[in-house]
Formats: structure tokens, C-alpha cells, sequence
């Protein structure tokens, strides 16, 4: 039987100039369902908004979205599932967060 190895990469824990990530941790879940294999990274905190995230399989990207959320799934045919997987979460890059306040001048 095949077997479906999740990786995480935790890029919005990295950037050094926006804060340390300490505490942060990311939780994964391999679930089958009927002909299909579900698999889930949930990051429990983050002081870098995030922005999108990524599902990759080696260097393709599988699947890509745009939503803030700290919780990304994907799912693929259990016929097709081995290999290694990565979620990636995508961290806000902009220069001008956090926001400044508005001061109204």
C-alpha cells in the first residue's frame, strides 16, 4: 500500500525581520474518505498575517490560493496519493505592515 508522507513548511515563521514565531506550531492530518485522501496543515498562531498558501508535491505546486486563514486542506485520489507533500503558508511580505496609524495630518 502506498503511503502519503505530509511535510510542513512553515515560511511565515521565517522571516527574521518580522518576528521570531516563537510559539507557533503547525499540526497535520492525513484523512482517507472514500477514494479520496484529505490532508490538512493547520498553523495554531502567526504575528505575520498570512496571505495565501500553497499544496506542492516535490517542485510542483498542486493547488494555490489567496485565503488568510491558518488552516489549508487538499485532496487527492488515494490511487494517486504517494510521495511527499508540502503546505506551505504564505506570509505578507508588504514593507507597510503592521499598519501605521492614521494620524490625520
Amino acid at each position: 500500500m502506498a503511503t502519503t508522507l505530509l511535510v510542513v513548511l512553515g515560511l511565515a515563521l521565517l522571516s527574521a525581520d518580522r518576528g521570531t514565531g516563537a510559539g507557533s506550531r503547525i499540526s497535520t492530518s492525513v484523512v482517507d474518505e472514500n477514494s479520496t485522501t484529505r490532508l490538512t496543515c493547520t498553523l495554531n498562531d502567526s504575528n505575520i498575517p498570512i496571505v495565501g498558501h500553497q499544496w506542492m508535491k516535490g517542485d510542483k505546486v498542486l493547488q494555490e490560493d489567496t485565503e488568510p486563514g491558518l488552516t489549508t486542506q487538499y485532496e487527492v485520489d488515494i490511487d494517486k496519493r504517494a510521495g511527499q507533500y508540502f503546505c506551505v503558508f504564505l506570509p505578507c511580505l508588504s514593507p507597510y505592515w503592521p499598519p501605521t496609524p492614521n494620524l490625520g495630518i
